[in-house]
């Protein structure tokens, strides 16, 4: 039997965690991520229902959480791109 990874159910704490450290010590205002359904369509092994339930509503229930005691707002931005293949 395999024992279950550390920190399994707190990774996508930690990571914003580590992002919000590297962002702090460059001196950037802002951070952001895409969308589920870019991010599964960028990495075709990413599982869509996974990858959205990551993106679309983890990470930013996780940034709220996080940054709600130092009074830092998270929300979500529409935000057109265009990519050229």
């Amino acid at each position: 039997m395999v024992d279950p990874a550390p920190f399994i159910n707190e990774w996508p704490a930690l990571t914003l965690k580590l992002m919000l450290l590297h962002a702090a010590a460059r001196g950037v205002d802002a951070m952001a991520w895409t969308r589920g359904a870019h991010q599964v369509s960028r990495y075709r092994g990413l599982g869509k229902g996974g990858g959205q339930e990551l993106y679309d509503r983890t990470l930013p229930r996780e940034a709220k959480r996080l940054l709600k005691p130092y009074g830092v707002i998270s929300e979500a931005l529409e935000v057109t791109c265009l990519i050229i293949q």
